[in-house]
């Protein structure tokens, strides 16, 4: 398929793509999960919370790296698929400018924090992985926009299967993680020129070169455009991380170590969203771009009421399991893990709507109103832990997290049903996973107190009662199957 080709979209296109995404992030994310529980059994949680300070460095800079680029490739190469050389050229030229620059500031930054020598010495050997990473990260925005989201998943599940198995390997021979970072910059070196060698065919003949104030003019115009989204990414990953820093600094690499456990638990389980979400935004951008506006509205509230059916029962198996499946999987000095696990759950289904609600208003070229609902999230996140760490260390910091995901989609939901004109269907989420949960914890209860049956036997029968309500209250059928092949059929 060349770049100005598009794929017409299907139902069953949407099904490939996100059922290869789905499991590309089930892969990625079990292998990632397991080299860290590896990582607590062999080295104890004050390395941990060496590589999880080390890793948030690096995914900080690589969204400034990016700087909104991912979003904006998607949705132009979307609308403009024969411009899609033009895109990627300018994009990897003034994303290479950035991430140059950033580090360079960042590096000296680290040399004057107050961290230990051996945790700087770490961050900056990840950093040097951040170019080969921001190239296969531009390739796959290309394809992402493509609709070809299988290279993807295939590159991603490479790349991390090789980190991963080579990582467990030099643990277990007792390597050092300086080791781990080197092998780190390797396996994404590899993954990006496989990935630039399946892309050139795809744009044979594009222009990739031009005059030199032709070339700063165009990335002048790519870094205006993408603006919006370079903001919005980056508070939101200051966002999601801010809890990282400020713990390794107000309290130390152990209680890092403890709470990034139970937060990767939580990072794993929002595969769901993430893939189903990926699939469908190049659809979003397509319905807004050709004002049908009836269908749009008809997709984000099938959507919608669809990613709650998925979270709901996420988020309470999450609650009732957590603390059984870190006791299963870590040794006894992680039991803390379990309890921020369990305080971190809600905010499984917050992240799943708020993704629904990113994904919308994105799609309607109002990334600006994202970038405002991250930024007041993210400084109330940081004074919420500011306040709650001292006091209450890791938990704080957990419940701190959940309170700015709620405020999240509470702007969202405002600036959706104001600037876009949709709203989240309200009384169809409530007659249908919201009340489909208070009868799963109901039955959930009764097994497991009046009947004494065990935590996993109880799970089993809420989530068969929540699955029993969405039939009876018509949730899940046929109709709703049509309506949604309906609006792939117009998009």
């Amino acid at each position: 398929m060349t770049g100005a080709e598009r794929p017409r979209t299907s139902l069953r296109l949407v099904l490939f793509n996100s059922s290869t995404l789905f499991a590309a992030q089930i892969s990625t994310r079990l292998l990632s999960l397991v080299l860290v529980v590896a990582m607590g059994h062999w080295l104890g949680s004050e390395e941990v919370g060496r590589y999880s300070f080390a890793m948030t460095v690096f995914v900080l800079l690589d969204v400034l790296g990016d700087f909104g680029l991912r979003p904006l490739l998607m949705r132009e190469i979307t609308r403009e698929p024969e411009r899609a050389a033009w895109y990627f050229s300018r994009a990897l030229a003034l994303k290479i400018v950035i991430v140059l620059v950033s580090t360079a500031a960042t590096s000296l930054a680290l040399w004057g924090a107050p961290i230990p020598a051996e945790t700087r010495m770490l961050a900056l050997l990840f950093l040097a992985a951040l170019l080969p990473n921001i190239a296969l990260a531009t390739v796959k925005s290309v394809f992402l926009a493509m609709e070809r989201m299988h290279i993807e998943a295939v590159a991603v599940v490479c790349q991390q299967a090789s980190f991963a198995l080579g990582g467990l390997a030099m643990l277990a021979l007792g390597g050092p993680l300086e080791l781990l970072a080197g092998w780190f910059f390797v396996t994404l070196a590899g993954a990006a020129a496989a990935v630039y060698g399946a892309l050139r065919g795809s744009l044979r003949g594009a222009p990739a070169r031009g005059p030199w104030r032709k070339l700063l003019s165009d990335l002048r115009g790519l870094l205006v455009q993408a603006a919006p989204f370079a903001v919005t990414g980056l508070f939101a990953i200051l966002y999601f991380k801010v809890d990282i820093v400020m713990l390794e600094l107000l309290r130390g690499e152990e209680e890092v170590g403890l709470y990034s456990m139970g937060y990767r638990f939580i990072e794993a389980l929002t595969f769901v969203s993430i893939s189903l979400m990926s699939a469908l935004y190049p659809l979003y951008s397509r319905l807004h771009g050709k004002s049908m506006s009836t269908e749009l509205a008809m997709l984000h509230e099938t959507v919608a009421v669809g990613m709650a059916v998925v979270a709901v029962p996420l988020t309470l198996g999450t609650m009732a399991l957590g603390p059984s499946v870190i006791g299963w999987l870590l040794p006894p000095s992680f039991a803390e893990s379990g309890v921020i696990l369990c305080l971190l759950a809600p905010a499984l289904g917050l992240l799943t709507f708020n993704s629904v609600l990113v994904t919308l208003v994105n799609a309607c070229d109002r990334a600006s109103r994202v970038t405002r609902a991250t930024a007041i999230s993210f400084l109330f996140n940081v004074a919420a832990n500011a306040i709650a760490i001292p006091i209450w260390g890791m938990y704080g910091a957990a419940v701190s997290t959940v309170a700015s995901e709620g405020l999240i989609l509470l702007l969202l939901e405002k600036d959706a049903r104001e600037q876009v004109g949709y709203r989240l269907p309200v009384a169809a989420l409530l007659r249908g996973p919201a009340a489909g949960g208070v009868a799963a914890v109901a039955a959930f209860a009764m097994a497991a107190r009046w009947l004494e049956w065990g935590t996993e036997m109880a799970a089993v029968v809420g989530a068969s009662t929540f699955l029993a309500w969405l039939g009876l209250a018509g949730v899940i059928g046929s109709g709703k199957l049509r309506d949604f092949r309906s609006v792939l059929r117009s998009g």
